[in-house]
C-alpha cells in the first residue's frame, strides 16, 4: 500500500504553491499556505511518471480545519476528476455537477484502474475565484481508513467509466477566466483615481463567465452524447467491413475453385479420348 502521488510534480507551472498538493501534509494548512491554488475553471494535473493500477484517489479540499481548527468553513467546491494513460484521451471518473463539497473526497476503484495522469478540473468555489487543493493522494491498493470526516465518497466500477474527452475541457471558459484576471491585475496596478466602475465591470464579466462555462459544459456533454455513439457505430462498421473483406476473399477463392472444377470437368472427357 503506497500513496503513488506523494512527491509527484504538478504539470501546471502557474499554480500557487503547487508542490504542497502532493507533499503528504494534511493537517498544517491555514488561510494562506499549505495548499495549491489556481483560478477556476482550471486544472491541477499530476504525472505519476509511469502507469500504475490505482484503487483509491483521495482529495482534501480546503475546509478551514487545518492547524487544529474545529470550525468547518461553509464554502463549496464543484469539480471533476479525470484520468489518462496518454495525456490525450481522458476518462471522467467523477463530475460533481450542481453539488458542492469541501474537505475529504474519496473515490474508490474496487477493480483497479490503470492510469498515469490524474487531473482535478476545478469548476467553482463559492468563496472566491480560486480553487484550493490541500492534498491529492493515489493508492495502488486499498488504503487505511482516514482518521477524519469523509464529506464525499463514491465507488466507481470499470463500467461506470464510459465518458472520455480529448485533450482539454472547457478551453474557452479557461481563457476567459485568465483574461478577467489579467484585466483585474492591470486595474489594481494602475492606481486609478476611481476604480469602482472598473471593479463593477470585472464583477459583470465574472457573472457572464459562469454562463459561458455552463454553456461550454453543456456543449461538451452534447458532443459526448453524439460523438460516442457515432464512434461506436464506426467501430462496428469497421469490424463488419473487415468481416466483409474476409468473406469476399473466401468467396473469391471458392469462385476460382468452381471455375477450375468446371474447366477440369470439361477437359477430362477429352483426355479419356
Amino acid at each position: 500500500m503506497a500513496n503513488i502521488a506523494l512527491g509527484k510534480s504538478i504539470e501546471e507551472r502557474m499554480l500557487k504553491n503547487q508542490s504542497e498538493a502532493t507533499d503528504g501534509n494534511t493537517t498544517s494548512y491555514g488561510g494562506r499556505k499549505g495548499f495549491a491554488e489556481f483560478s477556476w475553471p482550471g486544472y491541477l494535473t499530476i504525472d505519476l511518471n509511469e502507469p500504475f493500477t490505482i484503487y483509491c484517489i483521495r482529495i482534501l479540499l480546503w475546509d478551514g480545519l487545518g492547524r487544529g481548527n474545529t470550525v468547518r468553513d461553509n464554502r463549496i467546491y464543484k469539480y471533476r476528476i479525470l484520468t489518462s494513460l496518454d495525456h490525450k484521451l481522458w476518462d471522467v471518473l467523477l463530475d460533481t455537477g450542481d453539488e458542492g463539497f469541501n474537505g475529504w473526497q474519496v473515490i474508490k476503484l474496487p477493480e483497479g484502474l490503470k492510469i498515469r495522469y490524474i487531473r482535478i478540473h476545478g469548476l467553482f468555489n463559492s468563496a472566491n475565484p480560486y480553487f484550493q487543493v490541500v492534498q491529492i493522494e493515489a493508492y495502488d491498493s486499498e488504503p487505511a481508513e482516514l482518521n477524519a470526516e469523509i464529506i464525499f465518497e463514491k465507488k466507481i466500477s470499470s463500467q461506470d467509466v464510459v465518458i472520455n474527452e480529448m485533450d482539454d475541457g472547457l478551453p474557452l471558459a479557461i481563457k476567459l477566466r485568465s483574461l478577467i484576471n489579467k484585466i483585474e491585475s492591470l486595474i489594481i496596478s494602475s492606481n486609478l483615481l476611481n476604480p469602482k466602475p472598473f471593479k463593477e465591470l470585472i464583477y459583470q464579466l465574472r457573472d457572464q463567465f459562469k454562463d459561458v462555462a455552463s454553456i461550454e459544459k453543456g456543449m461538451s456533454s452534447i458532443r459526448r452524447e453524439i460523438v460516442s455513439p457515432v464512434k461506436d457505430e464506426i467501430n462496428k462498421l469497421g469490424k463488419v467491413g473487415n468481416l466483409s473483406f474476409i468473406v469476399g476473399i473466401i468467396g473469391g477463392i471458392l469462385a476460382i475453385l468452381s471455375i477450375l472444377l468446371t474447366v477440369w470437368t470439361m477437359i477430362r472427357p477429352l483426355r479419356i479420348k
